[in-house]
């Protein structure tokens, strides 16, 4: 098996993930090969609005921790809500 994997940045904000499985198939006779693409869009939260919606969800005490990226992921020490 044989897998690919892509991103393609639309933006700052927006990217999308393709990975692609190519699998040999030695019963089959022709084309012995099969292809799967799976493809993801993801956004990027910035942190004011990954605040509010910790807010809304009644979470305290968030603090954010620096990023190295955008596309990194936040770490946030926080209270659970009660």
């Amino acid at each position: 098996m044989i897998r690919l994997e892509e991103w393609i940045y639309e933006s700052d904000e927006r990217v999308v993930w393709v990975r692609v499985f190519l699998r040999e198939d030695g019963r089959r006779a022709g084309h012995r090969w099969d292809t799967t693409a799976l493809a993801w869009r993801r956004r990027s939260l910035r942190g004011p609005e990954l605040a509010a919606h910790l807010d809304a969800a009644g979470v305290s005490g968030a603090r954010f921790m620096p990023q190295a990226s955008a596309w990194s992921p936040h770490e946030i020490p926080a209270d659970k809500p009660p």
